[in-house]
């Protein structure tokens, strides 16, 4: 969760100042950043959130339009919450096992 914590104040900071973030030499690397370094390390490269997170570097590196960002935005959280709620640590949390 940290990780993801931490995407979520980059794209507050590039929601105030796009201009200057977006000169970041590694904007368009979704693999360099916090989150993606956590996903490449845990085997969640592949899940729906890792696409969901290269999807979004690659459209702020465009400068897509804000629309187009809010949409990834969205993605990025519906497929969080979904891979957050699989990962073998949260299931025992989610669906406890009834003792009777």
């Amino acid at each position: 969760m940290g990780a993801y914590a931490s995407h979520l104040q980059f794209d507050s900071l590039y929601q105030i100042a796009p201009a200057i973030l977006g000169k970041l030499p590694s904007l368009d690397d979704a693999h360099n950043c916090r989150l993606g370094k956590y996903l490449d390390a845990h085997g969640l490269a592949d899940s729906a959130l890792a696409t969901a997170h290269q999807a979004y570097h690659a459209c702020i590196s465009r400068k897509h339009s804000p629309e187009e960002i809010t949409r990834l935005r969205k993605k990025m959280a519906d497929n969080f919450a979904a891979t957050h709620d699989n990962l073998p640590e949260n299931q025992a949390l989610i669906h406890p096992e009834s003792d009777s």
